[in-house]
């Protein structure tokens, strides 16, 4: 019954769930943004985005696990046949409020332990990086934007890992993990060009 009441969703519900899987993975980039040119408050903005992006998780997770997934597609190269395509089905919504939920608690921890310095600010806009690009992954249904958000996990969790970059040991073991990401991006790509050649689309579902 549930099920049928999802199915029979008016156009308007179902145009809100497609903005707020939009905004979903839209929301942390912007905040990364903003948090770069904050002198302050920036783990209090990346603890609530984070809330945010659970609370629009939520919101749509009733749809996802009745078996009526959300679904956004909008043009990126037509030509090629690809677009950035958003599916939110009840796995996916399931590991965004994984992602946001954790999120939230990272920053009101993170705020509280780390000592005040210059390299703790620096490291908000790549830990809501890391959070959009998680949840670009999750929600990807397109197999160009799964590898584009793989790479950009990649890269802020090398800004993350590099974030006191006045030490050494940091700057080396930020090194090492860039490499090792980088070979499972090379990986990732092999995978995808055999199973978009298999299959004759980009489109994961």
């Amino acid at each position: 019954m549930l099920a049928r009441r999802m199915h029979c969703a008016s156009p308007m519900d179902a145009l809100l769930h497609e903005r707020l899987l939009s905004a979903i993975v839209a929301l942390p980039l912007l905040a990364a943004l903003a948090a770069a040119f904050m002198p302050r408050g920036r783990y209090l903005l990346g603890c609530a985005t984070s809330l945010a992006g659970l609370a629009m998780s939520v919101a749509i997770a009733g749809r996802a696990f009745a078996g009526a997934p959300v679904d956004v597609a909008l043009p990126w190269a037509p030509s090629l046949g690809i677009a950035f395509a958003l599916r939110a089905d009840g796995l996916a919504v399931a590991f965004a409020c994984l992602v946001t939920g954790i999120g939230a608690l990272v920053f009101a921890y993170a705020g509280a332990y780390l000592a005040p310095s210059q390299a703790r600010e620096r490291a908000v806009p790549a830990l809501l990086l890391f959070q959009a690009s998680m949840l670009g992954a999750v929600l990807a249904d397109d197999f160009v934007l799964l590898f584009v958000c793989w790479e950009l996990t990649s890269l802020a969790s090398f800004l993350l890992v590099a974030y006191d970059h006045e030490r050494a040991d940091a700057r080396r073991a930020a090194l090492q993990g860039r490499l090792v990401t980088i070979a499972g991006g090379l990986a990732l790509l092999a995978a995808i060009v055999l199973l978009a050649s298999a299959s004759g689309t980009l489109r994961i579902s």
